[in-house]
């Protein structure tokens, strides 16, 4: 008996340490878009604790990732090269995308979380 709560232990331990390491597994796999803001250290993190060790080159770095997440989009990075917001936080990202109209006839908005 003292055996089997070992084992299970272990197992609920295996599950706890890598259970986020297999949900960048389906990432990967499911080849979707990565939609963040401002995710450049994400990224690198990601890569170095969940891909492999970073590469010495930036070239071997981008060759690499595109081939396990094949296409990212960064709200910062789209926001700043829209030379249209001013300021690039994802507060004020949303906000004018919510009041101009030639976004809210475009773009559509859900929360997915609940809300207290």
């Amino acid at each position: 008996v003292e055996e089997i709560n070992q084992e299970t232990e272990a197992n609920a331990l295996f599950e706890k340490e890598f259970g986020f390491s297999r949900i960048i597994e389906e990432l990967m796999a499911a080849k979707k878009p990565l939609i963040g803001h401002n995710m450049q250290l994400d990224v690198a993190f990601l890569y170095q604790q969940f891909i492999e060790v970073l590469p010495s080159t930036f070239a071997d770095f981008t060759r690499d990732w595109k081939s396990h997440f094949p296409s990212i989009y960064d709200t910062k990075v789209l926001g700043a090269g829209a030379n249209y917001f001013g300021k690039t936080d994802l507060h004020t990202l949303y906000f004018e995308c919510r009041k101009d109209k030639k976004f809210t006839n475009n773009l559509e908005v859900e929360f997915d979380v609940e809300r207290d």
